[in-house]
């Protein structure tokens, strides 16, 4: 199966994603993680420290009014799919703060990436003007890629959609799961 097939029909659709372009630097497949998380990213290949493993490509960015403008064509499944798969990005002024502040939903395998205290990926670097992922560590074959979810900003209206979906923010998830 395809991590496509996890995904609700309706997201593709609602946003208009006709095509997807992967933005891992390595081979990776989305599985089960066999966990309370349910699905997780591994490794297919290896990766050293320091290397590119992921580049924002195919994304949809969302403000609060973007988001208030799409929620009426989803149903309430695909609503809490994108709430438990979407971060929110470092502000890059005080003008990103809260409603204008956009969350991202990546679609390609990167949507699956989990939270760890101890990440095996680093991010929020620029890259020729796309956010970048980098290993913090050597990535084996079969080791999953994961995040701290810490580092991401939770303006005001994601917190609120999150908790109207029973969904934990990214915060959330960090101190939970330390």
């Amino acid at each position: 199966m395809s991590w496509q097939d996890f995904v609700p029909k309706q997201l593709f659709e609602c946003f208009s994603i006709k095509s997807v372009v992967s933005g891992f630097a390595i081979k990776v497949e989305v599985r089960d993680t066999n966990t309370p998380v349910g699905y997780g990213v591994f490794a297919l290949e290896s990766a050293e420290r320091n290397s590119l493993i992921w580049e924002k490509k195919t994304v949809v960015e969302l403000n609060k009014a973007g988001y208030e403008a799409f929620a009426p064509k989803l149903d309430n499944a695909a609503k809490s799919f994108f709430w438990s798969h979407v971060y929110s990005d470092v502000p890059t002024s005080d003008y990103y703060l809260d409603d204008h502040h956009a969350v991202i939903l990546t679609f390609d395998e990167g949507m699956f990436v989990n939270h760890s205290a101890d990440p095996n990926i680093r991010g929020g670097e620029q890259k020729e003007n796309l956010t970048a992922c980098y290993a913090a560590k050597k990535i084996n074959i079969g080791d999953q890629i994961c995040d701290n979810y810490g580092k991401y900003y939770n303006p005001e209206w994601y917190v609120k959609y999150c908790k109207e979906f029973g969904i934990m923010t990214s915060r959330q998830v960090s101190v939970r799961f330390p």
